[in-house]
């Protein structure tokens, strides 16, 4: 594809160590899609991971078969996390959250599937033993070599990560990660490299993904790093969009929007150096303070007992006031 088909706007200051960018994208055909990029200086802000464990915890075996979960009771969707009045029971500190200057969906699985985690603390946070991924019949630790975005210690880095059986080897200490197949490497465009299982071939392992990178259009979220060291996070929304006050949704529509690899070459348009891929389809959301929030409402059927509503996430990218 060529690379025109992106406008971006002119970079504005957000806030300090903050710039923002809009982005239209149109390919003539299917391919439509707008969203919002930030590049980020990670010694300006102070960055957090929220954890909502009701989603990574819970076993979704046999709900894959003939129904799909309903996200919506699980997790913690970001304009819940943003609406002071919809956050009880969440475990994070309300002077906090009144620093965030922004907030987006993390990992590609969103914990539904078992191959992605993020580490917060030092910690790596992954499904538990028993908890069954959506597309599994059985239990499967992570186990082999994973992309991972560093985001903590400064400067963020994107590096494989060996993890055994639940345990990651890495001997240098990392506080804050978030894993995803990688799409960009040194500049260019490696959405090639990432494997592929078909969602009627088992269970996803290791960088796996389960749609096409250059055929599936949705929604998407995906994180990039730049030769300067700071971090470009971009999600891009498909549909048909609906404005109430601060909040815009985009109504999902089949086989429209934006596919893995064009995310790849958006990423490097923006500068990045190298990327990995975020949640996608309606995994999509995005709070920028001063400038309302956006959310992918996914594309559901009730004859499969799916629910509508705005999905519920495992994990949470916050960025913070310092």
């Amino acid at each position: 594809m060529s690379l025109t088909n992106f406008k971006i706007s002119i970079s504005n200051q957000l806030s300090k160590g903050i710039n923002l960018h809009h982005i239209e994208f149109d390919d003539g055909k299917n391919g439509r899609a707008k969203g919002r990029s930030l590049t980020i200086n990670l010694a300006e802000v102070d960055t957090r991971i929220y954890v909502f464990e009701n989603l990574v915890n819970n076993n979704f075996y046999a709900i894959g078969k003939s129904n799909s979960p309903r996200l919506p009771n699980y997790g913690t969707s970001i304009p819940n996390l943003i609406d002071r009045k919809k956050r009880n029971g969440l475990d994070i500190p309300e002077d906090e959250l009144n620093l965030c200057l922004f907030a987006c969906n993390t990992i590609h699985t969103n914990f539904v599937r078992g191959n992605g985690f993020v580490i917060v603390d030092g910690k790596l946070i992954h499904k538990p033993q028993g908890a069954i991924a959506l597309d599994g019949e059985k239990y499967l630790p992570l186990d082999g070599t994973y992309n991972c975005m560093i985001l903590s210690p400064n400067p963020p880095v994107v590096k494989n990560l060996s993890i055994m059986k639940n345990i990651l080897q890495e001997k240098n200490n990392i506080s804050l990660a978030i894993s995803g197949p990688q799409i960009v490497s040194k500049g260019k465009n490696i959405v090639e490299r990432i494997p592929v299982r078909i969602k009627e071939h088992g269970q996803t392992i290791g960088n796996e993904i389960n749609y096409s990178p250059y055929d599936d259009r949705a929604s998407f979220t995906a994180f990039g790093i730049t030769d300067e060291g700071t971090l470009i996070a971009v999600s891009m929304f498909s549909g048909n969009s609906v404005q109430k006050g601060d909040l815009v949704t985009f109504k999902a529509e089949k086989d429209k929007g934006i596919t893995l690899n064009e995310m790849a070459n958006l990423l490097i348009e923006l500068g990045a150096r190298d990327g990995i891929a975020g949640g996608g389809s309606g995994d999509t959301q995005q709070f920028i303070k001063g400038e309302g929030t956006w959310v992918s409402m996914p594309r559901f059927q009730a004859k499969r007992g799916q629910v509508e509503g705005l999905r519920g996430l495992g994990a949470i990218l916050c960025i913070l006031t310092k």
